[in-house]
């Protein structure tokens, strides 16, 4: 196996399936441990009883300002995370001699759906998509699957690649 900062950090070469997984289950149990720091405070500083029967005591101003604290932080960690990621994603896509094209169109579209809900103020609890909201959902969740699969599943090219040396022999 590479070193870590081969891994998290460069765009270039190949990697094998074994150092994507583990790669993954890494930045997934940060993920986790970072998404949790951010939820539970503000979570736990909510009244239970006020947010279930949406009593009119309910300081919708705040939850406002909760919700909207809470995608910036959010953004924040999913920025922090998205470039040992996108490193792994890139250099496996590059060990199955594929562009990375199509991971980039994919992060292109998850940063389309995830600004706005951190722009705008939400006064309502119910707020329905648009058309052009769900089809970009549908088409970032189709490649979401397809990259999923492809790197996680998928055997590397055997030998050298346009990417670089077969990360097997080394």
């Amino acid at each position: 196996m590479q070193g870590f900062s081969i891994i998290y950090t460069r765009f270039d070469g190949r990697i094998s399936r074994k150092e994507f997984l583990f790669g993954s289950f890494f930045i997934a149990i940060i993920g986790l441990f970072i998404f949790s720091a951010i939820s539970i405070p503000s979570l736990s500083s909510l009244n239970p009883n006020n947010i279930l029967t949406l009593n009119e005591n309910v300081d919708t101003k705040l939850l406002n300002e909760m919700q909207q604290r809470q995608h910036w932080l959010s953004f924040s960690a999913y920025i922090f995370l998205l470039i040992p990621t996108s490193a792994l994603f890139v250099q496996r896509l590059h060990d199955r001699n594929l562009s990375a094209h199509i991971y980039w169109v994919y992060i292109i579209l998850s940063l389309i759906l995830f600004i706005p809900k951190n722009i705008e103020i939400i006064d309502n609890f119910a707020s329905f998509p648009n058309v052009i909201e769900v089809t970009i959902r549908l088409v970032t969740t189709g490649l979401a699957i397809y990259l999923g699969f492809t790197c996680s599943f998928l055997n590397g090219s055997k030998g050298n690649n346009t990417y670089g040396s077969d990360p097997l022999t080394k």
